[in-house]
Protein backbone atom coordinates (compact mmCIF):
# COMPACT_ATOMS: atom_id res chain seq x y z
CA UNK A 1 0.00 0.00 0.00
CA UNK A 2 0.69 3.70 -0.74
CA UNK A 3 2.64 5.11 2.07
CA UNK A 4 1.35 8.04 3.68
CA UNK A 5 3.82 10.81 4.30
CA UNK A 6 3.27 12.72 7.66
CA UNK A 7 3.82 16.27 8.03
CA UNK A 8 5.01 17.07 11.77
CA UNK A 9 4.55 20.03 14.19
CA UNK A 10 6.96 21.71 16.21
CA UNK A 11 10.22 20.37 15.13
CA UNK A 12 8.70 16.89 14.45
CA UNK A 13 7.78 15.77 17.61
CA UNK A 14 6.44 12.31 18.84
CA UNK A 15 4.95 11.13 21.57
CA UNK A 16 3.61 7.86 22.82
CA UNK A 17 0.90 5.97 24.87
CA UNK A 18 0.45 7.57 28.12
CA UNK A 19 1.88 5.51 30.93
CA UNK A 20 -0.72 3.31 33.64
CA UNK A 21 -0.45 5.85 36.77
CA UNK A 22 2.49 4.71 39.09
CA UNK A 23 1.52 3.02 42.61
CA UNK A 24 1.39 5.59 45.25
CA UNK A 25 4.07 4.95 48.08
CA UNK A 26 2.73 3.94 51.82
CA UNK A 27 2.99 7.63 52.80
CA UNK A 28 1.90 8.82 49.85
CA UNK A 29 -1.19 6.51 49.90
CA UNK A 30 -2.55 7.72 53.70
CA UNK A 31 -2.37 11.30 52.40
CA UNK A 32 -4.38 10.97 49.40
CA UNK A 33 -6.76 8.88 51.28
CA UNK A 34 -7.66 11.89 53.53
CA UNK A 35 -6.95 14.83 51.24
CA UNK A 36 -8.40 15.06 48.10
CA UNK A 37 -5.90 16.12 44.94
CA UNK A 38 -6.52 19.04 43.51
CA UNK A 39 -5.86 19.57 39.84
CA UNK A 40 -2.74 21.33 38.51
CA UNK A 41 -2.93 25.22 37.22
CA UNK A 42 -3.48 26.34 33.70
CA UNK A 43 -0.53 26.91 32.40
CA UNK A 44 -0.20 30.79 31.04
CA UNK A 45 0.52 31.18 27.67
CA UNK A 46 4.16 31.80 27.75
CA UNK A 47 4.67 28.83 29.58
CA UNK A 48 2.79 26.76 27.73
CA UNK A 49 5.01 27.67 24.87
CA UNK A 50 7.82 27.35 26.45
CA UNK A 51 7.17 23.63 27.58
CA UNK A 52 6.12 22.75 24.15
CA UNK A 53 9.21 24.14 22.85
CA UNK A 54 11.11 22.23 25.44
CA UNK A 55 9.38 18.90 24.74
CA UNK A 56 10.18 19.49 21.10
CA UNK A 57 13.83 19.77 21.37
CA UNK A 58 13.77 16.61 23.77
CA UNK A 59 11.85 14.41 21.23
CA UNK A 60 13.86 15.59 18.52
CA UNK A 61 16.87 14.35 20.15
CA UNK A 62 14.73 10.97 21.50
CA UNK A 63 13.61 10.31 17.92
CA UNK A 64 17.35 9.77 17.11
CA UNK A 65 18.34 7.42 19.50
CA UNK A 66 14.42 5.86 19.32
CA UNK A 67 16.93 2.33 19.15
CA UNK A 68 18.08 2.79 22.38
CA UNK A 69 16.17 -0.05 25.28
CA UNK A 70 14.79 2.24 27.32
CA UNK A 71 13.00 3.26 24.39
CA UNK A 72 9.06 2.48 25.58
CA UNK A 73 9.45 3.79 28.93
CA UNK A 74 11.50 7.14 27.72
CA UNK A 75 8.33 7.52 25.25
CA UNK A 76 5.80 6.98 27.71
CA UNK A 77 7.13 9.64 29.89
CA UNK A 78 7.15 12.27 27.33
CA UNK A 79 3.71 10.71 26.59
CA UNK A 80 2.88 11.87 29.94
CA UNK A 81 4.14 15.17 30.25
CA UNK A 82 3.14 16.06 26.56
CA UNK A 83 -0.48 15.10 27.50
CA UNK A 84 -0.06 17.21 31.00
CA UNK A 85 0.55 20.16 28.92
CA UNK A 86 -2.18 19.61 26.94
CA UNK A 87 -4.53 19.42 29.86
CA UNK A 88 -3.27 22.85 31.20
CA UNK A 89 -3.34 25.03 28.04
CA UNK A 90 -5.95 27.16 27.37
CA UNK A 91 -4.72 28.94 24.07
CA UNK A 92 -6.54 27.12 21.65
CA UNK A 93 -3.63 26.33 19.13
CA UNK A 94 -0.93 25.50 22.05
CA UNK A 95 -3.56 23.06 23.33
CA UNK A 96 -3.73 21.71 19.55
CA UNK A 97 -0.67 21.68 19.04
CA UNK A 98 0.36 19.55 21.74
CA UNK A 99 -2.73 17.29 20.60
CA UNK A 100 -1.36 17.02 17.30
CA UNK A 101 1.61 15.97 18.43
CA UNK A 102 0.46 13.49 21.26
CA UNK A 103 -1.49 11.76 18.20
CA UNK A 104 1.36 11.49 15.96
CA UNK A 105 3.14 9.49 18.47
CA UNK A 106 0.90 7.35 19.23
CA UNK A 107 -0.16 6.60 16.14
CA UNK A 108 3.51 5.55 15.74
CA UNK A 109 3.31 2.68 18.38
CA UNK A 110 0.27 1.38 16.32
CA UNK A 111 -2.26 2.75 18.62
CA UNK A 112 -4.26 3.86 15.93
CA UNK A 113 -7.89 4.61 17.31
CA UNK A 114 -6.31 6.70 20.52
CA UNK A 115 -4.11 9.19 17.82
CA UNK A 116 -7.26 9.61 15.78
CA UNK A 117 -8.94 10.98 18.80
CA UNK A 118 -6.40 13.41 19.97
CA UNK A 119 -6.33 14.49 15.77
CA UNK A 120 -9.94 15.06 16.15
CA UNK A 121 -9.84 17.01 19.70
CA UNK A 122 -6.90 19.02 18.59
CA UNK A 123 -9.22 19.56 14.81
CA UNK A 124 -12.10 21.04 17.82
CA UNK A 125 -10.24 23.12 19.52
CA UNK A 126 -7.72 24.45 17.03
CA UNK A 127 -8.91 28.30 15.59
CA UNK A 128 -6.02 28.34 13.06
CA UNK A 129 -7.02 27.03 9.61
CA UNK A 130 -3.39 25.58 8.97
CA UNK A 131 -3.46 23.95 12.12
CA UNK A 132 -7.01 22.44 11.64
CA UNK A 133 -5.48 21.18 8.42
CA UNK A 134 -2.66 19.73 9.68
CA UNK A 135 -4.39 18.00 12.10
CA UNK A 136 -7.08 16.43 9.43
CA UNK A 137 -4.01 15.61 7.92
CA UNK A 138 -2.53 13.74 10.50
CA UNK A 139 -6.04 12.13 11.19
CA UNK A 140 -6.03 10.84 7.59
CA UNK A 141 -2.56 9.61 8.05
CA UNK A 142 -3.47 7.46 11.40
CA UNK A 143 -6.79 5.99 9.34
CA UNK A 144 -4.73 4.99 6.49
CA UNK A 145 -2.17 3.54 8.77
CA UNK A 146 -4.73 1.50 10.61
CA UNK A 147 -6.31 0.31 7.89
CA UNK A 148 -3.26 -0.66 6.30
CA UNK A 149 -1.91 -2.76 9.02
CA UNK A 150 -1.34 -6.31 9.19
CA UNK A 151 -3.69 -8.32 10.93
CA UNK A 152 -2.53 -9.28 14.24
CA UNK A 153 -0.97 -13.07 14.75
CA UNK A 154 -2.72 -15.99 14.84
CA UNK A 155 -3.07 -17.86 18.30
CA UNK A 156 -1.25 -21.00 18.21
CA UNK A 157 -3.25 -22.74 20.63
CA UNK A 158 -6.43 -21.67 18.66
CA UNK A 159 -7.32 -25.27 16.72
CA UNK A 160 -6.56 -25.16 13.24
CA UNK A 161 -10.12 -26.28 12.11
CA UNK A 162 -11.90 -23.48 14.42
CA UNK A 163 -9.69 -20.81 13.00
CA UNK A 164 -10.40 -21.77 9.16
CA UNK A 165 -14.14 -21.82 10.35
CA UNK A 166 -13.89 -18.31 11.34
CA UNK A 167 -11.67 -16.66 8.95
CA UNK A 168 -13.54 -14.10 6.69
CA UNK A 169 -14.50 -14.99 3.03
CA UNK A 170 -11.91 -12.85 0.67
CA UNK A 171 -15.02 -10.80 -0.34
CA UNK A 172 -15.86 -9.98 2.93
CA UNK A 173 -12.32 -9.18 3.15
CA UNK A 174 -12.12 -6.44 0.64
CA UNK A 175 -15.23 -4.97 1.11
CA UNK A 176 -14.29 -4.36 4.56
CA UNK A 177 -10.54 -2.86 3.28
CA UNK A 178 -12.37 -0.50 0.94
CA UNK A 179 -14.35 0.44 3.73
CA UNK A 180 -12.20 0.99 6.14
CA UNK A 181 -10.00 3.10 4.07
CA UNK A 182 -13.24 5.77 3.48
CA UNK A 183 -12.36 7.72 6.14
CA UNK A 184 -8.81 8.13 5.45
CA UNK A 185 -9.84 9.74 1.94
CA UNK A 186 -12.67 11.45 3.85
CA UNK A 187 -9.81 13.20 6.20
CA UNK A 188 -7.51 14.18 3.21
CA UNK A 189 -10.46 15.68 2.04
CA UNK A 190 -11.10 17.67 4.45
CA UNK A 191 -7.99 19.20 4.58
CA UNK A 192 -8.84 21.07 1.41
CA UNK A 193 -11.60 22.81 3.33
CA UNK A 194 -9.36 24.50 5.65
CA UNK A 195 -5.93 24.96 2.94
CA UNK A 196 -7.09 24.52 -0.75
CA UNK A 197 -3.51 24.62 -1.81
CA UNK A 198 -2.62 21.40 -0.02
CA UNK A 199 -1.11 19.16 -2.93
CA UNK A 200 -0.13 16.62 -0.71
CA UNK A 201 -3.46 15.97 0.96
CA UNK A 202 -5.08 16.06 -2.46
CA UNK A 203 -2.39 13.31 -3.53
CA UNK A 204 -2.95 11.32 -0.56
CA UNK A 205 -6.67 10.92 -1.10
CA UNK A 206 -7.00 10.20 -4.68
CA UNK A 207 -4.07 7.37 -4.16
CA UNK A 208 -6.46 5.92 -1.31
CA UNK A 209 -9.32 6.29 -3.40
CA UNK A 210 -7.26 4.19 -6.52
CA UNK A 211 -6.92 1.70 -3.35
CA UNK A 212 -10.66 1.75 -2.22
CA UNK A 213 -11.50 1.04 -6.65
CA UNK A 214 -9.18 -2.18 -6.56
CA UNK A 215 -10.46 -3.25 -3.88
CA UNK A 216 -13.99 -2.82 -4.92
CA UNK A 217 -12.93 -4.19 -8.14
CA UNK A 218 -11.12 -7.15 -6.74
CA UNK A 219 -14.47 -7.47 -4.62
CA UNK A 220 -16.59 -7.99 -7.64
CA UNK A 221 -14.45 -10.14 -9.91
CA UNK A 222 -14.53 -12.33 -7.00
CA UNK A 223 -18.12 -11.97 -6.70
CA UNK A 224 -18.68 -12.88 -10.33
CA UNK A 225 -15.67 -15.68 -9.51
CA UNK A 226 -18.56 -17.62 -7.09
CA UNK A 227 -21.61 -16.61 -9.39
CA UNK A 228 -19.97 -18.46 -12.00
CA UNK A 229 -19.04 -21.46 -9.83
CA UNK A 230 -22.48 -21.55 -8.36
CA UNK A 231 -23.73 -22.04 -12.04
CA UNK A 232 -21.35 -24.66 -12.62
CA UNK A 233 -22.41 -26.45 -10.03
CA UNK A 234 -25.71 -26.11 -11.26
CA UNK A 235 -25.10 -27.37 -14.31
CA UNK A 236 -22.61 -30.55 -13.01
CA UNK A 237 -26.03 -31.43 -10.93
CA UNK A 238 -28.21 -31.80 -14.41
CA UNK A 239 -25.50 -33.09 -15.53
CA UNK A 240 -25.02 -36.11 -13.06
CA UNK A 241 -28.75 -36.70 -13.35
CA UNK A 242 -28.26 -37.12 -17.36
CA UNK A 243 -25.63 -40.02 -16.31
CA UNK A 244 -27.29 -41.72 -14.27
CA UNK A 245 -30.57 -41.75 -16.31
CA UNK A 246 -28.38 -43.01 -19.31
CA UNK A 247 -26.75 -45.53 -16.65
CA UNK A 248 -30.67 -47.14 -15.79
CA UNK A 249 -31.40 -46.81 -19.45
CA UNK A 250 -28.19 -49.22 -20.20
CA UNK A 251 -29.02 -51.93 -17.50
CA UNK A 252 -32.42 -51.75 -18.69
CA UNK A 253 -31.89 -52.58 -22.73
CA UNK A 254 -30.84 -54.89 -24.99
CA UNK A 255 -28.27 -54.87 -28.02
CA UNK A 256 -30.88 -53.60 -30.02
CA UNK A 257 -30.39 -50.12 -28.06
CA UNK A 258 -26.83 -50.49 -28.66
CA UNK A 259 -25.69 -47.61 -31.25
CA UNK A 260 -28.73 -45.37 -29.63
CA UNK A 261 -27.09 -45.61 -25.53
CA UNK A 262 -23.55 -44.86 -27.36
CA UNK A 263 -24.60 -41.35 -28.91
CA UNK A 264 -26.47 -41.04 -25.80
CA UNK A 265 -23.17 -41.49 -23.82
CA UNK A 266 -20.89 -39.38 -26.47
CA UNK A 267 -23.63 -36.52 -25.73
CA UNK A 268 -22.62 -36.39 -21.87
CA UNK A 269 -19.15 -36.81 -22.37
CA UNK A 270 -18.62 -33.71 -24.68
CA UNK A 271 -20.99 -32.25 -21.61
CA UNK A 272 -18.15 -33.38 -19.37
CA UNK A 273 -15.54 -31.96 -21.22
CA UNK A 274 -17.08 -28.51 -21.61
CA UNK A 275 -17.83 -28.62 -18.08
CA UNK A 276 -14.16 -29.31 -17.21
CA UNK A 277 -12.90 -26.24 -19.60
CA UNK A 278 -14.91 -23.99 -17.94
CA UNK A 279 -14.19 -25.30 -14.53
CA UNK A 280 -10.41 -24.46 -15.75
CA UNK A 281 -11.30 -21.40 -17.10
CA UNK A 282 -12.45 -20.25 -13.32
CA UNK A 283 -9.48 -21.84 -11.72
CA UNK A 284 -7.41 -19.32 -13.84
CA UNK A 285 -9.08 -16.52 -13.12
CA UNK A 286 -8.45 -17.63 -9.46
CA UNK A 287 -5.25 -17.78 -9.54
CA UNK A 288 -4.50 -14.67 -10.95
CA UNK A 289 -7.19 -13.03 -8.45
CA UNK A 290 -4.52 -13.88 -5.99
CA UNK A 291 -6.82 -16.47 -4.46
CA UNK A 292 -4.85 -19.41 -4.32
CA UNK A 293 -7.30 -21.43 -1.92
CA UNK A 294 -9.88 -20.67 -4.00
CA UNK A 295 -8.33 -22.49 -7.35
CA UNK A 296 -6.83 -25.39 -4.89
CA UNK A 297 -10.89 -26.34 -4.36
CA UNK A 298 -11.99 -26.11 -7.79
CA UNK A 299 -8.72 -28.35 -8.21
CA UNK A 300 -10.61 -31.01 -6.16
CA UNK A 301 -13.90 -30.58 -8.29
CA UNK A 302 -11.80 -30.78 -11.42
CA UNK A 303 -10.10 -34.05 -10.27
CA UNK A 304 -13.67 -35.58 -9.19
CA UNK A 305 -14.43 -34.72 -13.51
CA UNK A 306 -11.04 -36.46 -14.23
CA UNK A 307 -12.19 -39.59 -12.28
CA UNK A 308 -15.56 -39.19 -13.94
CA UNK A 309 -14.27 -38.84 -17.67
CA UNK A 310 -11.86 -41.61 -17.33
CA UNK A 311 -14.95 -43.73 -16.40
CA UNK A 312 -16.99 -42.41 -19.35
CA UNK A 313 -14.18 -43.22 -21.89
CA UNK A 314 -14.18 -47.19 -20.47
CA UNK A 315 -17.99 -46.71 -20.58
CA UNK A 316 -18.04 -46.04 -24.47
CA UNK A 317 -15.83 -48.94 -25.03
CA UNK A 318 -17.62 -51.39 -23.11
CA UNK A 319 -20.58 -49.94 -25.07
CA UNK A 320 -19.04 -50.27 -28.74
CA UNK A 321 -18.09 -54.08 -27.40
CA UNK A 322 -21.71 -54.59 -26.58
CA UNK A 323 -20.67 -55.36 -22.66
CA UNK A 324 -24.29 -53.26 -21.62
CA UNK A 325 -23.28 -54.65 -17.79
CA UNK A 326 -20.06 -53.72 -17.55
CA UNK A 327 -20.64 -50.52 -19.35
CA UNK A 328 -23.91 -49.32 -17.22
CA UNK A 329 -21.75 -49.95 -13.84
CA UNK A 330 -19.10 -47.42 -15.15
CA UNK A 331 -21.69 -45.18 -15.94
CA UNK A 332 -22.75 -44.78 -12.63
CA UNK A 333 -19.22 -44.91 -11.31
CA UNK A 334 -18.95 -41.64 -13.58
CA UNK A 335 -22.29 -40.12 -12.28
CA UNK A 336 -20.91 -40.24 -8.83
CA UNK A 337 -18.26 -38.76 -10.12
CA UNK A 338 -19.97 -35.67 -11.37
CA UNK A 339 -21.92 -35.52 -8.12
CA UNK A 340 -18.72 -35.15 -6.17
CA UNK A 341 -17.44 -32.44 -8.47
CA UNK A 342 -21.04 -30.66 -7.60
CA UNK A 343 -20.95 -30.90 -4.18
CA UNK A 344 -17.62 -29.95 -4.50
CA UNK A 345 -18.17 -26.65 -6.19
CA UNK A 346 -21.71 -25.69 -4.16
CA UNK A 347 -19.39 -26.01 -0.95
CA UNK A 348 -16.68 -23.45 -2.45
CA UNK A 349 -19.46 -21.29 -3.46
CA UNK A 350 -21.04 -20.81 -0.38
CA UNK A 351 -18.15 -20.61 2.24
CA UNK A 352 -16.75 -17.92 -0.21
CA UNK A 353 -20.38 -15.68 -0.07
CA UNK A 354 -20.04 -12.34 0.95
CA UNK A 355 -22.02 -11.82 4.45
CA UNK A 356 -25.98 -10.78 3.72
CA UNK A 357 -24.94 -7.15 5.94
CA UNK A 358 -21.72 -6.62 4.06
CA UNK A 359 -23.09 -4.53 1.08
CA UNK A 360 -24.60 -2.21 3.16
CA UNK A 361 -22.20 -1.63 5.40
CA UNK A 362 -19.45 -0.65 3.25
CA UNK A 363 -21.58 2.44 1.25
CA UNK A 364 -19.51 5.87 2.14
CA UNK A 365 -21.29 8.64 3.73
CA UNK A 366 -21.05 11.25 1.72
CA UNK A 367 -19.99 13.86 4.56
CA UNK A 368 -17.79 11.32 6.10
CA UNK A 369 -15.23 13.71 6.45
CA UNK A 370 -17.13 15.84 8.35
CA UNK A 371 -18.16 13.50 10.96
CA UNK A 372 -14.40 12.19 11.30
CA UNK A 373 -13.21 15.94 11.78
CA UNK A 374 -16.44 16.95 14.07
CA UNK A 375 -16.65 19.77 11.70
CA UNK A 376 -20.10 20.68 9.22
CA UNK A 377 -20.36 21.16 5.40
CA UNK A 378 -22.42 20.90 2.73
CA UNK A 379 -23.42 17.27 1.50
CA UNK A 380 -22.43 16.84 -2.13
CA UNK A 381 -24.03 15.93 -4.58
CA UNK A 382 -24.82 12.36 -5.19
CA UNK A 383 -22.50 11.90 -8.57
CA UNK A 384 -19.60 12.20 -6.87
CA UNK A 385 -17.85 11.97 -3.66
CA UNK A 386 -17.37 15.14 -1.64
CA UNK A 387 -14.94 17.79 -2.93
CA UNK A 388 -14.22 15.40 -6.09
CA UNK A 389 -13.58 18.74 -8.48
CA UNK A 390 -11.90 20.44 -5.99
CA UNK A 391 -9.20 17.42 -5.73
CA UNK A 392 -9.18 17.34 -9.64
CA UNK A 393 -8.55 21.19 -10.14
CA UNK A 394 -5.66 20.98 -7.16
CA UNK A 395 -4.11 18.05 -9.05
CA UNK A 396 -4.50 19.39 -12.34
CA UNK A 397 -2.91 22.85 -11.79
CA UNK A 398 0.02 20.83 -10.04
CA UNK A 399 0.23 19.22 -13.61
CA UNK A 400 0.24 22.18 -15.49
CA UNK A 401 2.64 24.05 -13.33
CA UNK A 402 4.58 20.93 -14.03
CA UNK A 403 4.79 20.99 -17.29
CA UNK A 404 5.03 24.43 -17.59
CA UNK A 405 7.95 24.34 -15.95
CA UNK A 406 9.58 21.69 -18.63
CA UNK A 407 8.55 24.07 -21.19
CA UNK A 408 10.11 27.02 -20.18
CA UNK A 409 13.13 24.24 -19.58
CA UNK A 410 12.85 23.68 -23.10
CA UNK A 411 13.41 26.98 -24.25
CA UNK A 412 16.38 27.93 -22.67
CA UNK A 413 18.40 29.22 -25.64
CA UNK A 414 21.32 26.51 -26.68
CA UNK A 415 24.49 27.58 -28.51
CA UNK A 416 24.07 26.64 -32.20
CA UNK A 417 27.09 24.35 -33.43
CA UNK A 418 28.55 26.41 -36.61
CA UNK A 419 31.08 23.41 -38.54
CA UNK A 420 34.60 24.96 -39.24
CA UNK A 421 35.26 26.33 -42.77
CA UNK A 422 38.34 26.98 -42.29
Amino acid sequence: MTTILAQLLLGSVLVFQQPAPTAPSASAKSATDSTPVEAPPPLSESAARARLSDLAEELRTFKANASDETYTDDLADLTARLAETADRTEQPDLKASALINTGIALRMGDLFGEAAEAFRAADRVARSPALRAEARFELGTALHAEATAPPPPADPDAASGAAQDSAPNPIDTLRAQAASLRPAAAAFRAVLDEDPARSDAAENCEKIRRQIKQAEDQAEQLQGMMDQLQQQSEDLGDLSEQQQQASDETEQSDQSRREELEQQQDDISQQTQQAQQNMSQTQQQARQAGQPQISDQIEQAQQELREARAAQEQAEQKLAEGDLDRASELQQQAADAIKRAQQSLQQTSEQNQPSEDESQGDQQNPDEHNQDTGTQGQQAPESEEPGDQLVRDLLDREQQQREERELRRSRIARPIRVEKDW
